[in-house]
């Protein structure tokens, strides 16, 4: 199968090279006599954590297998005036039992935010969401645009609280099992394409720690009753310059094999790395 090794390593490297931000909280200005006053400014610059990668992952009909890669991960809110912007992503690179295997996530949305107090308020985002996940015996992926968010925010001083929900439409993606049957290959997959879908996020950080978790449910016609879950949560430490983060993901759905019967094909994938942050 060296086609789709070519293409999993080529996407995980290509994510290497296009995540450049990381986790940027606002800062408050300190008067003379202690008290925090809401000033908002821009960390613009690139910060990412490079770092060794322990994976465990398992899918339907499959042995379970435990990998060992390298990754980038990165997670940026930043909130200027009126502007509000989130950036999300990771990639990672390395082998596995099921060959090899990489991962590339990325969700930037762009908005307003309308500051009702000291560092909070209601915002609207819109943006572009993508993934793609895949080894020897497992092909994910999903492309959405566009994706608009409704939420609320507060961030202020060394806190990062957010919450929101999501709309938006996957313009193209795959759920494939690359099985055999009779000694030849076949593709057992769902197209996910012009398929609407909704979920969310929650984001709380607090100083050098930071917690996420995102949902999304995504309702394919193609006359099989079950849609797409997709679900993921992460949790970063940066208590100096050497960092790590745990993350695991999930995709829940029926897929139709080749013997027209309609059958499960559940992926979960975990992860933890260990690295710097850079700069």
């Amino acid at each position: 199968m060296p086609s789709r090794t070519v293409c999993v390593a080529s996407v995980a490297l290509a994510s290497f090279l296009a995540l450049s931000a990381a986790e940027t909280t606002a800062r408050a200005d300190t008067s003379a006599t202690g008290n925090e006053t809401w000033t908002p400014k821009a960390a613009l610059a690139p910060q990412s954590l490079f770092a060794l990668r322990g994976t465990a992952s398992s899918a339907s009909s499959q042995p379970d297998s435990l990998g060992l890669g390298a990754s980038v991960q990165s997670s940026t809110y930043v909130t200027l005036s009126f502007l509000t912007l989130r950036s999300t992503g990771a990639g990672a690179i390395g082998g596995s039992r099921h060959g090899t295997e990489g991962l590339w996530s990325s969700d930037l949305a762009l908005g307003a935010l309308l500051p009702i107090g000291a560092g909070h308020g209601p915002f609207v985002r819109v943006g572009a969401r993508g993934y793609m996940f895949g080894n020897d015996n497992t092909w994910l992926s999903s492309f959405e645009a566009p994706a608009g968010s409704l939420g609320y925010q507060v961030m202020r001083g060394r806190w990062l609280f957010e919450v929101a929900g999501r709309t938006g439409l996957i313009i193209d993606g795959r759920h494939t099992r690359y099985g055999t049957v009779q000694g030849f290959e076949v593709l057992q997959r769902r197209r996910l394409g012009a398929s609407p879908e909704w979920g969310g996020h929650v984001a709380l950080g607090y100083g050098f720690a930071q917690l996420e978790g995102e949902y999304m449910r995504v309702a394919i016609s193609d006359g099989i009753d079950a849609p797409l879950h997709v679900a993921s949560l992460s949790a970063c430490l940066r208590p100096s310059s050497i960092g790590v983060c745990a993350d695991y993901r999930s995709w829940r759905t029926d897929v139709r094999y080749v013997d027209g019967g309609v059958r499960p094909h559940d992926v979960s994938y975990a992860g933890l790395s260990i690295g710097f942050w850079i700069p």
